[in-house]
């Protein structure tokens, strides 16, 4: 089984947000206590340092006032324009995370043929192409987007989508089991079942479950369309119950955290490519699944499917 790898770039932006604000302010405390250094050391020197004369007096209270002056200014100076880059990052960080989902939509358009998110701009439907979401999370997600599911007609098998959801999930064992004895072994045979955003995150999925010695052995019986909901003519998303024997060991665990299960339930959003061909654009798990490296052992859907804990 492969699972969803969550580093989307809206999230990657609030971090580089709060890392510059950090630093500027940093910069900022520094850049005034530098400035107020100056002013103290001009004091001290002008006129000798010991001189009585009135002149010289005159000429050290003068000096010392153009200092505190130019410090003063220099310090609201440093402040403005430390003010003025933070503002700069906070907007520049909306046209950044602007800028990714318009070419997410372009590309979605000529790739797919969907008009979905030029008809459905806002952020929740953005984010149902977001990896790394929770069963329940989708759900509530599906909810506030008004998406209704339908019983498919038994005379809709989806031969098609069927064919891609089983052969992604075996050759993602297959793979993750290469990956684990050379490391050096590449999983593009992957990009001819998953989109190429989701396959980025699964890349990085297998490199991390290789790192903590996982493997996977996954076998479909048979997928069932449950429910589904046609986006548009080109996105279909589908609550699938699949049947089959899903095996997940650990070996630097001493078997702890294994275990293997025979039904499961998958929300998948499939979509038809210009030569109609469907690939996964994203997967949202329902039962035991593990992502970014976090076991979710006690997650469930709501449904009676159980896991056997491999001893």
């Amino acid at each position: 089984m492969f699972y969803l790898l969550g580093d989307f770039m809206k999230k990657k932006v609030k971090i580089f947000i709060l890392v510059c604000l950090l630093f500027l302010g940093i910069s900022v405390t520094t850049t005034n206590t530098n400035f107020s250094q100056p002013a103290f050391a001009s004091m001290g020197s002008t006129g000798g340092g010991h001189s009585t004369g009135g002149s010289s007096g005159g000429g050290t209270n003068y000096t010392s006032s153009d200092s505190s002056d130019d410090s003063n200014n220099s310090s609201i100076g440093g402040i403005v324009g430390g003010f003025a880059i933070l503002v700069l990052i906070f907007f520049s960080s909306y046209i950044i995370a602007a800028l990714f989902d318009f070419i997410f939509k372009v590309r979605l358009r000529f790739e797919y043929d969907s008009n979905y998110l030029i008809k459905n701009s806002g952020d929740n439907n953005y984010k149902l192409f977001y990896p790394n979401q929770g069963f329940d999370k989708y759900q509530k997600l599906l909810h506030r987007l008004h998406i209704k599911f339908t019983k498919p007609d038994p005379k809709d098998d989806f031969p098609a989508y069927k064919e891609v959801y089983i052969q992604a999930q075996f050759l993602y064992s297959q793979l993750l089991r290469e990956k684990y004895v050379n490391s050096k072994y590449q999983v593009k045979s992957l990009k001819q079942y998953l989109d190429r955003n989701y396959y980025k995150a699964m890349v990085k999925e297998i490199e991390l479950k290789r790192n903590t010695g996982t493997v996977d052995e996954t076998v479909i019986d048979s997928v069932i369309f449950e429910e589904v909901a046609h986006l548009d003519k080109s996105l279909l998303l589908a609550k699938l119950t699949v049947l089959g024997k899903d095996k997940e060991i650990q070996f630097n665990q001493d078997f702890d955290a294994s275990f293997s299960r025979n039904k499961w339930t998958d929300y998948v959003l499939f979509g038809l490519e210009d030569n109609r061909n469907p690939k996964i654009i994203n997967l949202v798990y329902g039962e035991h699944f593990h992502l970014n490296g976090e076991d979710f052992n006690d997650y469930q859907s709501g449904n009676e499917y159980t896991e056997n804990k491999i001893n």
